[in-house]
């Protein structure tokens, strides 16, 4: 139940955002009855990259059919310009103390490779726009985010198999003593077949 913050934003260049999505995250896994603690073997990370997504898309300028002309997606002769697909994704992610990870999930904000784009400026740069400002909506709701984060996590099967238990009846005494009426033989315990 006892987690350490790791959130890194540069990776997107939203660095100055860190204080703010940290006390974010915080403030939503002490909600869920989680503790915050700078010594607890286990980490929440929040690490923030943009990449592209292989992808790419022509944009096309059309004659609307209201007078007025306005790039639009779509296959009408040469395209203006080719954006190439960007995506702007935070890994969330539970890690243990020697670095493997035991959850994560990715959540984040990617360009819309459909739809029409405003006449004026560059259309790669308009899509880059609103990609940030859903990432940054994101960011803004990271501690509904934290909501997935599972309650238990459970180690390796051989790990918990390896392991040996501590348990023990060191302040009970010994079972009590269970006395029969005289003629009846207490049966040995025994298995069902098919158990």
């Amino acid at each position: 139940m006892s987690v350490r913050l790791h959130v890194d934003l540069n990776g997107v260049g939203m660095g100055e955002l860190t204080p703010s999505v940290t006390k974010a995250v915080q403030q939503s896994l002490e909600a869920r009855g989680f503790i915050v603690d700078p010594g607890a073997p286990l980490v929440f990370s929040m690490v923030a990259a943009q990449r592209s997504t292989g992808e790419s898309v022509g944009v096309y300028e059309s004659s609307s059919p209201f007078g007025f002309h306005s790039p639009l997606f779509g296959p009408r002769g040469n395209p203006t310009e080719t954006v190439d697909i960007q995506e702007m994704v935070c890994r969330m992610a539970v890690s243990n103390a020697s670095g493997k990870v035991l959850w994560h999930q990715d959540r984040g904000s990617r360009m819309r490779s459909w739809g029409s784009v405003n006449q004026g400026g560059s259309a790669s740069q308009q899509l880059r726009e609103e990609m940030v400002n859903g990432f940054k909506g994101f960011l803004a709701s990271s501690g509904s985010a934290t909501e997935a984060v599972p309650r238990y996590i459970f180690a390796d099967l051989e790990t918990i198999l390896a392991g040996e238990s501590t348990l023990g009846f060191r302040t009970e005494g010994a079972p009590p003593r269970v006395n029969l009426p005289e003629g009846q033989v207490k049966k040995e315990p025994g298995i069902a077949p098919g158990s």
